[in-house]
């Protein structure tokens, strides 16, 4: 399906109802954003995706310009889902509606997805993420490769936040900058992330990074660099 349009390419928005969209071997182009999930009026939003593909976001750089935004949506699952080529985030997850109203915070399951090429036309806002977490987002991110961003590549933030990434692959953050905008996993203030398996250990500034207040743990994974004034424990034994 191709969207040529100034605003949202798609939209799946709930209106004092309950709203379940399944999708399964689509590919979506196009729009300021590719996809939206948005909860309005105490409706909620739930989305399941299966081999799709999201691509080209096109929007102002200044905005939700993201191939997925999934704002106040409950529930999300991608599987093997292509989400890729955006002026900014690949998916976005967060708490407030496109209208920022404060709804709930979506939960999250990215399994064996290829997200990237993010914010790759950005000369200001050099935090454009594959995948990202936002205010309150739980999410589970297992196998896939996440690359090729103009910012952190894997990277959830704000208080309450929380990742379990199993088996991921993620690299080549393409800002060149400090350790909180090319890192290739990162925790913001307040987030707490778990890493199991995988390989993060190409490209970035530094591999692994924890903001103040924030944790990285986990086993296994396959980096050479981590920094940053937050916790990082990434030889538990499991």
């Amino acid at each position: 399906m191709l969207a040529l349009l100034n605003t949202s390419g798609f939209t799946i928005a709930s209106v004092s109802s309950a709203v379940s969209v399944y999708v399964e071997g689509v590919d979506f182009y196009g729009g300021n954003r590719n996809m939206t999930l948005d909860r309005r009026d105490g409706g909620t939003v739930d989305f399941y995706a299966h081999r799709v593909g999201m691509f080209h976001a096109t929007g102002p750089t200044s905005g939700r310009s993201d191939n997925l935004v999934a704002a106040g949506a409950r529930d999300v699952f991608l599987q093997e889902c292509a989400v890729k080529f955006s002026n900014k985030d690949g998916a976005n997850y967060a708490r407030s509606n496109i209208a920022f109203v404060e709804m709930e915070s979506p939960r999250v399951i990215e399994l064996d997805c290829d997200m990237g090429h993010n914010g790759l036309g950005q000369s200001t806002d050099l935090s454009c993420n594959a995948s990202t977490g936002h205010t309150g987002a739980k999410i589970i991110r297992v196998g896939g490769t996440y690359q090729d961003t103009m910012g952190g590549v894997v990277c959830d933030v704000h208080t309450d936040t929380q990742s379990i990434n199993a088996g991921i692959t993620v690299r080549d953050s393409q800002t060149g900058l400090n350790e909180t905008r090319g890192s290739l996993i990162s925790a913001g203030q307040g987030v707490e992330s778990w890493v199991f398996g995988g390989n993060a250990y190409q490209g970035g500034t530094v591999d692994v990074y924890a903001e103040a207040d924030s944790a990285v743990r986990g086993a296994g994974l396959w980096h050479f660099t981590d920094g940053g004034p937050g916790t990082l424990d990434l030889d538990l034994i499991v």
